[in-house]
């Protein structure tokens, strides 16, 4: 616990300096990072509804945590705070690096949302395919991830297994996109524009 206790510190701290500093680097870090959280917690929130066994045999044990709601607000933190950092990091520096005029928070704030809606649809089409294909196939679980599961929720540990590696390949793509995007459009503009405020 005293680990999610610095990890929460640390974070806090960082969207702190992010949304009350000066730097346009750290402001998009904070945006991602926030938004990566956000998005975590919210899914975690609909998968421990449908396999809470993925939380408390797919992941380590929090101690002294068992409610649903808990355990899918601190897996959501958990898993969502890295990719917001690496998210925020790449994003920050494709859009503020360099001569060229940066691109504000209120530029990247529909390619993000655009992210965060993609993330949501690709990791319910893979859910709603693998559970059609563990139905289909009559995929199960190896050991010793099995035991003592009842047969719905073996498979409801694949579906949530897939579903959430989608949302990680989603989320590292979408990235990459958005990066791409941000120096396309950064060369395109006139180095001599003033750039707007975000």
């Amino acid at each position: 616990m005293d680990r999610i206790l610095i990890q929460a510190v640390t974070v806090s701290v960082a969207l702190l300096v992010g949304f009350l500093g000066r730097s346009l680097l750290l402001r998009h870090l904070a945006v991602c990072l926030l938004a990566f959280i956000a998005y975590g917690m919210l899914q975690d929130q609909i998968s421990v509804r449908f396999c809470p066994d993925y939380f408390t045999r797919a992941h380590a044990p929090i101690p002294g945590v068992d409610h649903p709601t808990l355990l899918a607000l601190l897996w959501g933190f958990l898993g969502g705070w890295p990719g917001g950092l690496a998210a925020g990091i790449a994003v920050g520096l494709s859009a503020t690096i360099g001569k060229r005029p940066p691109r504000t928070i209120r530029q990247l704030r529909n390619p993000l949302i655009l992210l965060l809606l993609g993330m949501a649809v690709n990791t319910l089409l893979v859910g709603c395919i693998t559970a059609r294909t563990v139905d289909v196939l009559g995929l199960e679980l190896g050991e010793p991830w099995r035991l003592g599961l009842p047969a719905e929720q073996r498979q409801a540990m694949i579906i949530l297994t897939a579903a959430h590696l989608t949302t990680y390949s989603t989320a590292v793509l979408g990235t990459v996109l958005i990066c791409g995007w941000t120096i396309w459009q950064r060369r395109q503009a006139d180095p001599s524009a003033p750039s707007l405020e975000s």
